[in-house]
């Protein structure tokens, strides 16, 4: 599955509230905005909500040069750790 594929099925799993809101505060509100967290990530893409929330909340980096690399592919064991950040991060909001 791609980077942004994986985010968006893992967030919506685990029942991230809010994160069109989340997308609008910190993002859409912003003077001179176009990207969400990384640069080849645009605003307006349906994945941008689920990247800029688990980069922002460091669930998930970019590569070296900055870019995230949406249409990329992870392989398991990069899936198995965006699992266990995003979980202990829902855990210490509870």
């Amino acid at each position: 599955m791609t980077r942004a594929g994986v985010l968006q099925i893992l967030i919506q799993a685990v029942a991230v509230d809010n994160l069109d809101q989340y997308l609008i505060d910190n993002y859409t509100s912003k003077q001179g905005y176009y990207y969400a967290a990384f640069p080849d990530v645009l605003l307006e893409e349906p994945f941008a909500k689920y990247i800029a929330y688990a980069a922002d909340f460091n669930i998930v980096g970019g590569y070296a040069d900055g870019s995230f690399g949406p249409d990329d592919y992870m392989t398991r064991a990069q899936v198995a750790k965006v699992v266990i950040k995003l979980l202990e991060y829902k855990a210490s909001q509870s």
